[in-house]
């Protein structure tokens, strides 16, 4: 008996315990499946009550062709936390977004900058899916935050995102105020200061910002962007950071950290671009797709056709007819074709440094370019600025270019044909010179780099490429615990076909100092120019340091039969 009572006891113990643990339980808020219609502004309102994971299973239908604006309007989304993550279908509907915010005429610089600020029709997504949607969009608005994202559709994506099917339209314009102080002086003047000098700013025809594993695909801009400076007649404000795509400002993975897993994970597909970019700030990265990308392993018909990019910078510049920067981006079937690229500047920083390309301004960790075509009628370069310029490319790092053609002008300053001749000099001496090297196809190639199969009629110093440079790395193995170089480079992705190795000697505790030379790799003859700028050949012999910087590459062959030839093979690839 008592052993029975024991037992109902520890029973009886047990449903207590089970019956406090569910009441204890928080409750399931999530939302399951379920349909959302959209017939009006409304409607379409509503959604920022179903933001968060509670709605990421719900779809959202536009039945209709809708108009918002400032008036009616505030951005779905505005964290991350706070972000719509269902799917959103178009059904091949429009909505216009209109919003003009003033520029205030004074601010109180005492008061505390917003960390974030979100413009378009979604402020922020989180994992979404949105597809099948025509957008025109009229943005002017203050870029008064810490980061500023805006976007014609979104203005920051995170996640594992998917939009495809998308056509914007309209028009961006985002500014800056006056964000000087006026500290008194005992002199009875007054000293400006900049404030809030380390803004940014992420602005693209369809996104801003996207951080994640994005996926993009078949998306048309034609949105006309302007991030503009101010300046009040005696000092100029600008964002630090900017980033300026017709697509996408930026697009990235969340991780950028390590070179070794080099597994590109987001994918750009068939992206058209046809407006006009302006974009002024103190660090630029603009194109005509993206600003900068990053890991894109599938990034294929990037397309652009634009009348004038222009980007001015304060200090440095990266400005491309497709892309500023492209990082670790695997890019196939491409082609620009833009009246003017312009880099320009509003300083007299000693420190300014320029990549201007044709297609991308930096090319850089591995990336591989593939099947480019680049008609660029101007491509101009600022006065007395360091800079790498190329028909297709202004810096390539690290990485491979195969099967291109370009075609172009280059000219230092609005109007001048680019000469040594229009060059300052100071006293002949190198250390005192801008260095300016440019080419038909590349402006620098640098490193573990490869040209494959490349023709040129862009007019330029050099036919090809205006500077080569190995990268030298010094590495120090630890031998005496058991390390040895092989496992070193096999931890690595560089290529051993492109590495060059010296054993310099023993370091203290065991450590053995090697110097790696990684080395490019132009060796095939399968490359052609039409032309150089014949007058630099001229001026060459009146500045002796100047040749020291314009490398010969390669005895191209003036043979418009091989450019035609190859131009018509990569772009049967393209429209493959």
């Amino acid at each position: 008996m008592k052993k029975f009572s024991k037992i109902l006891l520890i029973t009886l113990l047990v449903m207590v315990l089970v019956t406090a643990l569910v009441a204890c339980k928080e409750e399931d808020t999530h939302k399951g499946e379920f349909t959302h219609t959209i017939n009006n502004v409304d409607d379409l309102k509503k959604i920022s009550e179903m933001l968060g994971s509670d709605y990421d299973q719900g779809i959202f239908e536009l039945k209709a062709d809708l108009t918002i604006s400032d008036e009616n309007w505030a951005p779905i989304g505005t964290s991350v936390d706070s972000s719509f993550r269902g799917t959103f279908v178009g059904n091949g509907h429009t909505i216009t977004y209109k919003i003009n915010i003033d520029e205030p005429l004074e601010r109180d610089t005492t008061a505390t900058v917003p960390d974030e600020k979100f413009y378009g029709i979604f402020g922020v997504v989180h994992g979404a899916t949105i597809s099948n949607l025509n957008v025109y969009v009229d943005i002017a608005i203050p870029a008064d935050a810490s980061s500023n994202y805006v976007g014609g559709l979104v203005g920051f994506m995170s996640g594992d995102c998917n939009i495809s099917n998308v056509n914007v339209s309209g028009n961006i314009a985002t500014t800056m105020g006056n964000l000087c102080r006026f500290i008194p002086q005992e002199d009875g003047s007054e000293l400006r200061e900049l404030e809030r000098y380390s803004m940014a700013g992420y602005i693209g025809g369809l996104a801003g910002y996207a951080k994640g594993n994005s996926k993009i695909s078949n998306v048309n801009s034609s949105v006309s962007i302007n991030v503009g400076a101010y300046n009040d007649g005696a000092y100029v404000s600008a964002l630090n950071d900017v980033f300026v795509g017709g697509i996408v400002g930026s697009m990235r993975p969340i991780n950028l950290s390590s070179l070794k897993d080099n597994n590109a994970v987001c994918s750009a597909k068939n992206l058209t671009y046809t407006g006009m970019i302006n974009a002024k700030g103190n660090l630029v990265n603009a194109g005509g797709i993206f600003g900068a990308a990053y890991r894109i392993n599938d990034g294929e018909k990037w397309v652009v056709n634009s009348s004038k990019v222009t980007a001015s910078a304060c200090k440095r510049l990266r400005v491309g007819g497709v892309a500023g920067i492209i990082d670790r981006v695997n890019l196939n079937k491409t082609s620009a074709k833009v009246s003017q690229i312009s880099a320009e500047t509003f300083s007299s920083s000693a420190s300014r440094s320029f990549n201007v390309g044709g297609l991308v301004g930096y090319v850089a960790n591995f990336s591989a370019i593939e099947n480019a075509i680049i008609a660029v009628d101007k491509i101009s370069v600022a006065v007395n600025v360091n800079n790498y310029t190329g028909g297709l490319v202004g810096m390539l790092h690290f990485s491979s270019i195969k099967n291109a053609v370009a075609d172009g002008t280059l000219y230092y300053g609005r109007d001048s044909i680019l000469t040594i001749s229009t060059i300052s000099y100071a006293g002949n001496t190198r250390n005192n010179a801008y260095y300016t090297y440019n080419g038909g196809i590349v402006g620098r190639v640098y490193g573990e780099s490869t040209l494959d199969n490349l023709s040129t009629k862009f007019t330029a110093y050099q036919g090809i490429v205006g500077e080569l440079a190995n990268a030298v790395e010094i590495v120090n193995i630890k031998e005496g615990e058991g390390e040895t170089y092989e496992g070193w480079l096999g931890n690595t992705v560089y290529k051993s076909s492109q590495i060059s190795v010296n054993k310099e000697g023993a370091l203290e505790d065991g450590e053995q100092k090697y110097r790696v030379i990684h080395n490019y790799d132009i060796s095939a003859n399968n490359y052609t120019y039409i032309s150089t700028n014949s007058r630099c050949n001229n001026d060459i012999p009146q500045y002796p340091n100047a040749t020291e910087r314009l490398v010969e590459v390669g005895s191209g062959v003036a043979d418009s039969t091989s450019y035609d030839a190859l131009y018509n093979s990569i772009n049967s690839a393209i429209n493959a």
